[in-house]
């Protein structure tokens, strides 16, 4: 409940800070950004940012490995080791901390945000220090562009922040977009998995969904160097296929 509570606290949040930065009269456009960068800003820095956190401190040690017993780190290639860690797998599965239960339930339909998925980390430092900051400064420029005088430096900061404010929204869009496709699969593959069998054509119904969204995930990671790729098979924790 309490990593719920943030998550929903951030518009409200974003909503006093435009109160406290913005002038009454403000032209909606400006105070619609304002809010939109604002919450992304909070999303970015204190949602995927404890990700971020759990991955890197957050962990378990494991007993020494064995023929019976293997054990590479959490989601990574065998001889892959976050970290360079061979007894330890990180992630928010092994912390009881409050967001931690958050991305223990996301872990349920894709359960790479579970363990220290090297590929989702990579992208989500980017996201946290590069798209955070980038959404901070362009509140800023609005709460700059909003309480002063048409002139020549007014028109700067306003090209300036039309700028970021385009090129941030390209990257969410190009991350974004990519992302929601593989995380609605990988629900629906979850939910394929725990219906009944005497509902066979529903099911069939939702793996034409859940193939579906895998090609449109795949669609769009055609052009992601990275490998960030739907597994519709693997929902389960650390790779176990369902």
């Amino acid at each position: 409940m309490f990593s719920l509570s943030v998550a929903f606290s951030f518009m409200p949040a974003a909503q006093f800070l435009a109160s406290i930065y913005l002038p009454k009269n403000v032209p909606p456009k400006y105070k619609y950004l304002f809010l939109w960068h604002t919450y992304d800003f909070l999303t970015h820095f204190i949602l995927e940012g404890s990700y971020l956190y759990h991955c890197f401190f957050s962990y378990v040690e494991l007993p020494p490995a064995s023929s019976d017993f293997p054990h590479p780190a959490s989601l990574t290639p065998d001889g892959v080791y976050f970290l360079g860690q061979k007894s330890r797998r990180y992630g928010a599965l092994y912390s009881n901390g409050p967001m931690a239960r958050l991305w223990q339930e996301y872990a349920k339909a894709d359960h790479r945000w579970g363990g220290a998925d090297i590929t989702l980390i990579s992208l989500e430092i980017l996201t946290v220090g590069l798209a955070g900051p980038c959404a901070m400064y362009i509140a800023y420029l609005i709460s700059r562009i909003t309480t002063m005088p048409m002139g020549r430096e007014k028109t700067r900061l306003q090209a300036r922040m039309w700028f970021f404010a385009t090129m941030l929204a390209t990257g969410e869009l190009y991350g974004g977009e990519n992302s929601h496709f593989q995380h609605l699969g990988a629900t629906l593959t979850t939910i394929q998995a725990s219906l009944p069998s005497a509902q066979n054509g529903f099911r069939e119904t939702r793996s034409s969904q859940v193939m579906i969204l895998s090609t449109c995930g795949s669609i769009c990671s055609s052009s992601m160097s990275s490998g960030y790729s739907f597994q519709p098979g693997f929902c389960g924790k650390h790779g176990e296929k369902q």
